[in-house]
């Protein structure tokens, strides 16, 4: 990959930590002091086998489908979160595609919203736009399920991979879903007085994602891994 790709990476990386204090919520902190940009910077180049290549696909495919919706519950509703949320969806959604292109990986060139090659997500981007356009409950609900998706698409993926640079974007970026999601049940708990009810996750995985001890777990990883390339350099 060339230099000027990886300083684009890291700029992606840091726009990511921007977009999540624009939320108002604070910056992301395992973003915190460009760590996860830096990490990814000194990543050597690795063997991606074509089960990880389609696990990329299927993360590239679903940060869009996220994106896209967000885009289009904010044009329905005209809600802040919505459009805060897309720009931090685009951001990853970015960092995906520069990750599809270090390993020169295929990927579609048509951005076009809405439109997808893998028809399950097809499918579920329509069913969710059109409950989601009934009410500003019903584009929450949504918009949270996808979230709870894309963390447990996360969970299946990492047990599939050995290619220590894609685990370490799958984990941040499972980790943003869950602040996502916590985001959105924060919206549906004050304005309708019910929390979201998970339909992926399993209780403990409910509790390994959306608790206190993911971000211990993260940090935990993330040392390991800038330990081992340390001594690797």
């Amino acid at each position: 990959m060339k230099k000027a790709s990886f300083i684009a990476l890291g700029i992606l990386m840091v726009g990511v930590v921007l977009a999540h204090g624009m939320m108002g919520q604070g910056a992301d902190p395992m973003m915190g002091s460009q760590a996860l940009g830096a990490q990814i910077l000194i990543m050597p180049k690795q063997t991606l086998d074509q089960d990880e290549e389609q696990v990329l696909m299927k993360i590239f495919e679903q940060e869009k489908l996220a994106r896209d919706l967000y885009r289009e519950l904010y044009d329905r509703w005209k809600i802040r979160v919505f459009l805060n949320l897309a720009i931090s969806k685009q951001y990853h959604f970015d960092v995906v595609k520069a990750f599809l292109e270090k390993y020169d990986v295929e990927y579609p060139a048509d951005d076009t919203p809405g439109t997808f090659i893998d028809q399950e997500l097809q499918k579920l981007h329509s069913e969710w736009l059109e409950k989601g356009k009934e009410s500003l409950e019903s584009a929450l609900e949504v918009c949270a399920e996808a979230e709870e998706m894309n963390m447990y698409r996360v969970k299946e993926c990492l047990s599939q991979i050995n290619n220590d640079d894609l685990r370490i974007m799958l984990v941040n970026l499972s980790y943003a879903s869950a602040r996502h999601l916590k985001i959105l049940n924060g919206f549906m708990t004050h304005y309708y007085d019910h929390a979201y009810r998970f339909q992926y996750l399993a209780r403990e995985d409910v509790k390994e994602f959306y608790g206190p001890n993911f971000l211990k777990k993260v940090k935990q990883f993330l040392r390991r891994h800038r330990s081992r390339f340390s001594d690797e350099h």
